[in-house]
């Protein structure tokens, strides 16, 4: 609501007279307000404005409790002493040199990106209690073969580690599950979307409003860590309707994986580019305005995507 007022030149009672259609307000400060509304996508949350009662009472009662849904919560008070305390402090684990992270504004789930070696870097939502794989599994289970493969042929084919050379990996999606070290109430899935080959995610984050149209509103956009494709590009994802997945429009894409035919190769990519020459992007950011922002890096500056 302060973004609200700030972009609409007015006080925060006033936004609050606009929002709960209360009077004295004139029409000309009321359409300046519901166009800061609409441009940051400002959604009212009427479930804490009905805590507001007159006497002071809500007759509602709230509760602080451990994490409930985070399986690991449990799972550590069951262990002993700091390694107890310690497993009670995970999220998710198993996750390979990830340069961005997200919260989706509309369904509150953690959304990270994850880079691979040469191969299968990756989308993800991250669930409480989840293992994400690594080192065992990266992209999805099923193309465990296609991941050894490409390893051990390309590149320095060594996982950029020496103890653990990828020789080492499984050869099925049953083998490989089988590896994985599953603390008690810990769970894998196969990420959002990955790439065959590496094209080097960088920061990533969603457009939160309609400031560039409807059509982008809750939208993710990715940036790169590398200016070897379309020197930086930003990528843009769909978000199904229950935020749960991406969503493609590409027929190509209906496995969640682009199989394109080399690093930095834009084959099954070319309707994600959104931009292009944005430089290594560090982070992606909605700023009050409602705008689409990008830190680039290695060029020193900030740019502002907005609709003409």
């Amino acid at each position: 609501m302060r973004d609200v007022a700030a972009l609409a030149g007015v006080g925060l009672k006033t936004v609050s007279r606009v929002v709960n259609d209360e009077p004295n307000v004139s029409s000309e400060t009321k359409e300046r307000v519901e166009r800061a509304i609409d441009a940051l996508g400002f959604e009212p949350n009427h479930g804490a404005g009905s805590l507001r009662r007159v006497g002071g009472r809500t007759q509602t009662i709230g509760l602080i409790l451990d994490a409930v849904d985070n399986p690991f919560s449990a799972a550590g008070a069951s262990m002993p002493g700091e390694v107890g305390a310690n497993v009670q402090k995970i999220f998710a684990y198993g996750i390979r040199n990830s340069f961005g992270m997200a919260v989706d504004p509309k369904s509150g789930s953690l959304w990270v990106q994850v880079n691979g070696d040469d191969t299968f870097d990756e989308i993800e939502r991250i669930d409480a209690g989840e293992n994400s794989g690594w080192v065992q599994i990266i992209g999805p289970a099923g193309r465990i073969a296609e991941f050894k493969g490409i390893e051990t042929t390309l590149g320095g084919q060594n996982l950029q580690q020496l103890r653990w050379p990828p020789t080492n990996l499984a050869d099925t999606p049953q083998d490989a599950l089988s590896r994985l070290f599953m603390l008690p109430g810990a769970h894998y899935s196969d990420p959002a979307f990955s790439w065959r080959y590496a094209v080097a995610p960088g920061g990533i984050g969603f457009l939160s409003g309609r400031a560039l149209g409807p059509q982008y509103d809750g939208d993710l956009f990715v940036g790169a860590a590398r200016t070897t494709l379309e020197g930086g590009y930003l990528f843009h994802f769909n978000i199904t309707g229950n935020r749960q997945k991406i969503g493609v429009d590409d027929a190509r894409l209906d496995d969640r994986v682009a199989d394109n035919n080399a690093k930095f190769d834009i084959t099954e990519s070319e309707s994600l580019l959104f931009g292009r020459n944005f430089g290594v992007g560090t982070d992606v950011q909605t700023g009050p305005n409602g705008n689409l922002y990008v830190v680039s890096l290695d060029r020193g500056v900030i740019y502002e995507v907005f609709k003409k």
